[in-house]
């Protein structure tokens, strides 16, 4: 025959509280690991959304590099060349001395003060 088990009885209660206990800490420890999991899944999405980004950048400034208009840009700032038939006029600063005028060579400063103050 089958004995029945008291759940009156202090073993009882030890042994469902004991088992209560077991079960919560699984539960816990699965509620901890599904956190970790969590929390990895939004690093994740948030690095493939600043890749995409970057990704978008990548192609924009391929397709930019790649067009007629950068090359012509390239072509005529850094090589120097121009278009058939174009005219290209070279104009030179102001800063730049004149080739004829005569050039001075630079007087230290106490004399440029003395021939100021004496020299008229």
């Amino acid at each position: 025959m089958l004995k029945r088990i008291n759940f009156t009885s202090k073993f009882a209660l030890t042994l469902l509280a004991a088992g209560a206990l077991v079960m919560g800490g699984w539960r816990y420890q699965q509620y901890k690991n599904q956190r970790a999991v969590l929390a990895e899944e939004n690093s994740i999405k948030t690095q493939i959304a600043s890749l995409e980004q970057k990704n978008q950048q990548l192609s924009d400034s391929l397709t930019f590099l790649n067009s007629s208009s950068f090359k012509d840009q390239v072509a005529r700032g850094q090589l120097n060349l121009k278009k058939q038939g174009e005219i290209v006029f070279g104009f030179t600063s102001a800063a730049n001395p004149q080739p004829n005028a005569p050039s001075q060579p630079d007087k230290p400063n106490y004399e440029k003060w003395l021939q100021y103050f004496f020299d008229k």
